[in-house]
Formats: C-alpha cells, sequence, structure tokens
C-alpha cells in the first residue's frame, strides 16, 4: 500500500503553480487539494504547506501559522486565522487576497 503512497506524493510534486490563471491552473489546484486530502486520510501523513493560496490552506490546513520575515507572529486553526485575524499583517494578508467571483480572465 505504500507504494500507492509514494506514487501520489511523485504525482504531488509534478504540480507546478502558474502566473497565469485559467481553468487549468483551477483544476490543477482543485486535484492537488483532492491528492492532499486523500493521502492525509488514507496514510495518517501530515505535511507542511508553504503557501500564500488562502483557499487552499482553508482547505487542507489543520493549523496555519503567519510569518513575517522568519518569525511566527499568529498561530491558530484556519478559522480563527482567516475568519478572525488578530495581528496586522495576518489582516492585510487575508484583505489582499482576491475574491472567487468565479471569472476566469481571457488570455
Amino acid at each position: 500500500m505504500l507504494g500507492h503512497g509514494v506514487g501520489a506524493i511523485r504525482k504531488l510534486a509534478g504540480f507546478h503553480h502558474h502566473a497565469r490563471f485559467g481553468r487549468d491552473d483551477e483544476r490543477a489546484a482543485r486535484d492537488q487539494r483532492r491528492l492532499l486530502n486523500r493521502l492525509r486520510a488514507d496514510y495518517g501523513l501530515t505535511f507542511l504547506v508553504i503557501s500564500h493560496d488562502l483557499d487552499m490552506v482553508r482547505i487542507v490546513a489543520d493549523r496555519v501559522m503567519v510569518m513575517d520575515k522568519g518569525r511566527i507572529i499568529e498561530t491558530g486553526t484556519p478559522a480563527q486565522l482567516l475568519d478572525k485575524p488578530q495581528e496586522p499583517l495576518t489582516k492585510e494578508l487575508i484583505a489582499a487576497s482576491l475574491p472567487d467571483v468565479g471569472i476566469v480572465p481571457v488570455l
């Protein structure tokens, strides 16, 4: 069974985040989140994910840390940090994220 997990991790390593946005990128991100959740559920794996993608953080994280210049400035569950941030930098990070309005830019 562990061989399947290793293959899935190799597949996950093949995901790339691109600066452009489009349907393929959205599908890849959705597939990545599903894969992370499946690996966690099936194998009890733990991941350290470094991301500015707050949608992914909300879905896959159990605990979140916000860092500034290498220092942890705030920590909590995704709901605690994303819904009720305490630190000014955390508030700025959340305010800077774009809302999902369902529009796919023309490339």
